[in-house]
C-alpha cells in the first residue's frame, strides 16, 4: 500500500511539473516528508531519488542551457564532489580501502541539482514564507507519529515498520524485538538522532515565523499554526529521547535569543521554555507509573550525558569509543581522506564532521566550511532571508556532531532547496539594487 501511495505521489509530481514546475517542486518538498518507501524487490527507494534528476531534465528541456543560472554556492559543492570522486577512484585503484559506496556519487551531487532547480524556478519571498509554514506545520502529524511510537501505540509501530524502515536500519528493529514497541521515537526518519535534527529544524522555523516575520500580513493570518508547530516540535524532539535534541535545544534557544530583535527575545525564550517544561514535566510525571518509567529514565539519562559531556566519551574516548577505529583511520590520512571507500570495521555515519574528515580529509572539510561561508555571504544583505538561513545553519552544525545533518534523508532536500531559493532571491535583490542606482 505504501509503495502504491508513493508511486502515485511521484507520478503526480511529474505530471504537475509539466504544467507548473514551481508548484510541483513545492508539493515535492511536502510529499517527501511523508511518502513511504517504494519497494521493488530488495530495493527501497525514496521518491526524491528519481524525482530530482527528472525535475532537472524538465527544467533543461523548458529553458535554454545558456540561461540556467549556476549560483556561486554550487561551485564549492561541485569541487568537493569531484575531489571526493577522484579520491574514491584512486583508493579503488591502489587498494587502500574496500567496500566502495558508489551510490554516494549521486547522493553528493544531488544537492547541486536541487540548488540549480530552486535557484532557477523564480520563487518569491512570499513563496518562501509559505514553504516555511508548511515545513513547520509538518511537525504536527510527525510529532503525533513519534509520540505514538514512544507510548507503544500499535498503529504507530505498524505504520513505521511497514512504510518507513529500510534494510540495514537495525536500531528500530532491535527495539521492537526487545520490548515490543519503538521507545526512542524516530517518526519517519529511521534514527532517533535524525528525527531529533528534524524537530530542531521545525522548532527553529516556527520561532522564525512567530517572531522574525511577525508584523507581515501572512504571519498575522497564520499565528496559531506556527505556535502549535512549536509545541509539536518540542513534543516530537523530546520523545526521540536523543542526546542530539537535548544538547541542541539549549544551544539553539541561546542562538535564537542572540539573533532575534530585542522585543522578541523574552517572548520567544519564555514560550519555548514553557512548552518544554510542560512536555518534560508531564513525561517525568508519567514516569512514576512503572509502565512509563523507561521514558523518564531515558530523559534523565540523556540530560546527564549532555551535562557531563559523556555523549562525547561514548564516541571518542580512548579504546572504548565506538568511533575509535574511525578516528585512527582519519589520523592515518588526515589531509586527503579515503573517498567513498570504507575500511573493515569503520563506522562513519554518526557525525557530519567525522564523515567529511574520513571521506575527504582536512581539504574536504575546508571546502565544506568555505561553502558555508559563501552561503552566509550570499544572503547577508537581506535580513529575513539571512535569519532563516542562519537558524537552519545553526541547527545543522549543532546536530552534525551526532548525525550526518546536511545529508539526512527527507530533511536535507529542504535545506538545499532553501539554499537554492536564497540564491535566487539574493540575485534578484542585487539586480534590483543595481537598477535603482542613479
Amino acid at each position: 500500500m505504501g509503495t502504491i501511495l508513493s508511486i502515485a505521489l511521484l507520478t503526480l509530481c511529474i505530471v504537475e511539473a509539466f504544467r507548473d514546475l514551481k508548484r510541483s517542486l513545492s508539493f515535492f518538498l511536502l510529499a517527501l516528508l511523508f511518502a513511504p518507501y517504494i519497494i521493488i524487490g530488495s530495493l527501497y527507494i525514496r521518491i526524491e531519488l528519481p524525482l530530482t534528476p527528472i525535475y532537472l531534465g524538465i527544467l533543461l528541456a523548458r529553458r535554454e542551457f545558456s540561461v540556467i543560472r549556476i549560483p556561486s554556492i554550487a561551485w564549492p559543492l561541485i569541487l568537493l564532489w569531484g575531489y571526493t570522486l577522484a579520491l574514491t577512484l584512486f583508493s579503488a585503484i591502489v587498494g587502500t580501502a574496500v567496500s566502495p559506496s558508489w551510490f554516494n556519487v549521486y547522493a553528493y551531487i544531488k544537492p547541486v541539482f536541487l540548488i540549480l532547480l530552486f535557484a532557477n524556478t523564480d520563487f518569491s519571498e512570499s513563496d518562501l514564507a509559505r514553504l516555511l509554514r508548511w515545513f513547520a506545520a509538518s511537525a504536527i502529524p510527525l510529532a503525533l507519529l513519534a509520540a505514538g511510537q514512544t507510548f507503544g501505540v500499535q498503529a504507530a509501530t505498524d505504520i513505521t515498520m511497514n512504510a518507513y524502515m529500510s534494510p540495514g536500519r537495525l536500531v528500530v528493529e532491535r527495539l521492537v524485538n526487545e520490548i515490543g514497541f519503538i521507545l526512542r521515537a524516530v517518526s519517519v526518519f529511521e534514527s532517533p538522532s535524525y528525527a531529533a535534527t528534524y524537530f530542531l529544524a521545525t522548532l527553529a522555523t516556527a520561532v522564525y515565523l512567530l517572531f522574525e516575520l511577525r508584523g507581515q500580513q501572512a504571519a498575522k493570518r497564520a499565528f496559531l499554526l506556527p505556535l502549535i508547530a512549536l509545541f509539536a516540535s518540542f513534543l516530537g524532539g523530546v520523545v526521540t529521547l536523543s542526546a542530539t535534541f537535548v544538547a541542541g535545544i539549549g544551544l539553539i534557544l541561546f542562538m535564537l535569543f542572540l539573533r532575534l530583535e530585542w522585543r522578541n527575545k523574552v517572548r520567544a525564550v519564555a514560550i519555548s521554555a514553557a512548552f518544554g517544561a510542560i512536555i518534560i514535566g508531564y513525561l517525568m510525571f508519567l514516569g512514576k507509573d512503572e509502565e512509563y518509567a523507561s521514558i523518564a529514565n531515558n530523559i534523565t539519562y540523556q540530560a546527564r550525558r549532555v551535562v557531563t559531556l559523556e555523549l562525547f566519551e561514548t564516541r571518542y574516548a580512548g579504546n572504548t569509543g565506538y568511533l575509535n577505529k574511525t578516528m585512527t583511520a582519519i589520523g592515518d590520512s588526515p589531509l586527503i581522506g579515503y573517498g567513498w571507500m570504507r575500511k573493515p570495521g569503520i563506522f562513519i555515519g554518526d557525525s557530519m564532521y567525522v564523515v567529511l574528515l574520513y571521506q575527504s580529509g582536512i581539504i574536504g572539510l575546508a571546502l565544506f566550511l568555505f561553502w558555508l561561508l559563501q552561503a552566509y555571504r550570499m544572503v547577508a544583505a537581506t535580513r529575513p532571508l539571512r535569519e532563516i538561513l542562519v537558524f537552519w545553519l545553526f541547527v545543522m552544525l549543532i546536530s552534525g556532531m551526532g548525525s550526518p545533518s546536511f545529508f539526512i534523508p527527507r530533511l536535507n532536500d529542504w535545506w538545499w532547496a532553501l539554499c537554492g531559493i536564497g540564491a535566487s532571491l539574493s540575485a534578484s535583490s542585487v539586480l534590483n539594487d543595481q537598477r535603482n542606482l542613479p
